[in-house]
């Protein structure tokens, strides 16, 4: 997300961004395409060696596909966001779904908000191929009767068209032994080389935003400065930013918006000590609740 703050903020036109398929160790330290691009930027604005380089496209994305597909990378796009890109404002619904219309009466769902195996989910079905490409944005209205704050997780999961969770692995296929991700033991799953989706975190008491340092609608900025604690049983509104992220869908594949009070990616990293959660969280959606996911999407 910083280097997303640099485009969009840096007020100069030398400037390139360039979203690679892979995690980022691999990309500095394994793809020598990468390292040789970095190489000619550095002669160029610091050697002043004429080798073309502004000629290299502004920007350029990468879509996971997931499974055991590679990414579809190096696109070369005029601008961050991409300029066609449509906003989907997508509202949790009934029968954990996602809908372009909000329902008329309210509705929640509760989740146990210590335990990793309970969350709330909601989920869009596309007809046709698309990307999802960008910064999202959850906007939950919750609630919780046994404390006074909530750490609140969100996740977007892509799920085959039969329901089956899948992953993106972040190395090439060709650097490791297995051929698929089922064959990748249970301790070598970490986030080093796999990737669940696109997460988001708020805690409740810091839900306060100054629209004015916010670099995107989508990403709004927290100061984190004061402490707004809940009543409990009180209904508050969050505004939870979720990290940029870029993927395919085929026609007939599930986005999944997961809802949560424990990290939800493969927590290899870290614990969940620090959490402030207890007890069950309500997900108030529909009617007075307009709970929706802003979803950045693209055609493919």
């Amino acid at each position: 997300m910083g280097a997303i703050r640099g485009w969009l903020e840096c007020a100069t036109d030398k400037k390139w961004l360039r979203f690679h398929g892979t995690q980022e160790w691999y990309d500095l330290w394994g793809n020598y395409n990468s390292v040789n691009e970095l190489l000619a930027f550095f002669d160029c604005y610091l050697k002043d060696v004429d080798n073309d380089w502004d000629s290299t496209p502004r920007v350029r994305i990468s879509y996971l596909q997931f499974g055991d597909q590679s990414p579809i990378e190096n696109v070369a796009v005029p601008d961050f966001p991409p300029p066609d890109t449509e906003y989907r404002k997508l509202f949790l619904a009934p029968n954990s779904k996602l809908s372009d219309s909000q329902a008329s009466s309210n509705d929640t769902l509760s989740y146990n908000s210590t335990s990793k195996d309970s969350f709330a989910s909601f989920r869009l079905t596309f007809p046709t191929r698309i990307a999802v490409i960008g910064i999202p944005k959850v906007v939950l209205h919750m609630s919780c009767s046994a404390t006074d704050d909530m750490d609140v997780y969100v996740i977007l999961r892509k799920l085959s068209a039969s329901g089956e969770e899948l992953l993106s692995l972040n190395i090439p296929w060709a650097n490791i032994p297995p051929k698929s991700i089922a064959e990748i033991p249970a301790d070598k799953r970490t986030e080093v080389i796999l990737y669940t989706g696109a997460i988001g975190v708020l805690r409740a008491s810091h839900r306060a935003i100054d629209s004015s340092k916010s670099m995107h609608e989508n990403w709004p900025y927290h100061p984190h400065d004061n402490e707004e604690k809940i009543k409990p049983g009180e209904i508050v509104r969050l505004e939870i930013g979720v990290w940029a992220t870029g993927i395919a869908f085929e026609a007939g594949e599930i986005l999944e918006l997961r809802v949560g009070g424990v990290y939800p990616g493969i927590a290899n990293f870290g614990t969940n000590e620090h959490s402030l959660n207890a007890g069950e969280h309500k997900v108030h959606f529909g009617g007075a609740y307009d709970s929706y996911l802003s979803l950045p999407t693209t055609k493919l």
